[in-house]
């Protein structure tokens, strides 16, 4: 319903997406990803390209897709050179907008990022180096080798990181210690990663983060697994969180007062009788389909299924 994306390096494409998602009655915050180097020579740009094609796209998207959010969008660090994230840190406080990127999703990442910034610390210090790290209004991928020092850096700036375990799973990335970062005062949600989650169902990503913290426990015994009842938070009032802080528009995510209408009407797989709201939740996470939703609303209004021919 809201939701954060990727979409590719392409003005045209970019656009193309923000206006599908603006007649679907979707909500999201989509960026133009900015890459300048280390990219093959049929995904990349210049810096002056880069640069002036995001705000070619953030000025378009703001008099043609009213209801569709921008955000910055530096595909990773070993993707955008010193000149770029410092125009795009630029472009992001000009225009007031959030950032999103990757963030040490795997060991061969991290130890390349310490090749290319010697300068800086630690993969974390880089963003926070170049002015990407925007208070309240940033939310980093992946997020699974931190230490402690960039942990307490992303806490002070208020990041979001956003855990993705079925892609993690599927790339061999690594676990994020989903529970250490809650219990360290992160801001944590839940991901698809897109195409390297096997399944764009959000349900099925909330019973991946369950699963992938259960192996976890089974390495790291006093580090509780987490419930299913937080994994559902992560994936719904967490990021409704993050993107109106993002945008400005009003909360989403919770059925309380204050919060934006949002939901899906998903009819029984079997019986309800003898199930409690929370099982049937629970079934519905773990063996629902988009054939089990009978209607959708954003913001109070509507929507049929999007995208649907």
């Amino acid at each position: 319903m809201r939701f954060s994306a990727f979409a590719t390096l392409h003005r045209e494409a970019t656009l193309t997406l923000a206006r599908l998602a603006q007649e679907s009655g979707l909500r999201p915050v989509i960026g133009k990803v900015n890459m300048d180097r280390n990219g093959s020579e049929e995904l990349s740009e210049s810096t002056e390209e880069s640069l002036d094609n995001t705000v070619a796209v953030i000025e378009t998207m703001r008099s043609e897709t009213p209801d569709i959010g921008y955000i910055v969008t530096p595909r990773f660090v070993p993707s955008t050179t010193p000149e770029l994230m410092r125009g795009l840190a630029a472009i992001a406080q000009r225009y007031d907008l959030p950032v999103q990127s990757h963030l040490s999703e795997n060991r061969g990442e991290v130890a390349w990022v310490r090749e290319l910034h010697p300068e800086c610390a630690s993969y974390t210090d880089v963003y926070e180096h170049y002015g990407l790290l925007r208070d309240g209004k940033t939310i980093m991928a992946h997020c699974i080798y931190l230490d402690d020092e960039e942990i307490d850096t992303l806490r002070r700036h208020g990041v979001t990181v956003a855990h993705c375990p079925q892609s993690n799973a599927n790339l061999t990335s690594g676990i994020m210690p989903a529970r250490r970062y809650l219990e360290k005062g992160l801001h944590v949600t839940i991901a698809s990663d897109v195409d390297a989650g096997h399944v764009p169902d959000m349900n099925r990503h909330i019973a991946a983060a369950v699963a992938v913290s259960k192996l976890w426990q089974t390495q790291y015994a006093d580090e509780t697994a987490l419930r299913l009842p937080e994994a559902f938070h992560m994936a719904t009032k967490e990021p409704g969180r993050f993107l109106a802080a993002a945008t400005g528009q009003e909360p989403a995510g919770s059925f309380e007062p204050g919060y934006a209408f949002d939901a899906l009407v998903v009819e029984p797989m079997t019986s309800p009788w003898g199930l409690s709201i929370a099982e049937r939740v629970e079934q519905f996470i773990y063996t629902g389909a988009p054939a089990n939703i009978s209607h959708r609303y954003v913001a109070g209004r509507e929507i049929p299924r999007p995208f649907a021919e």
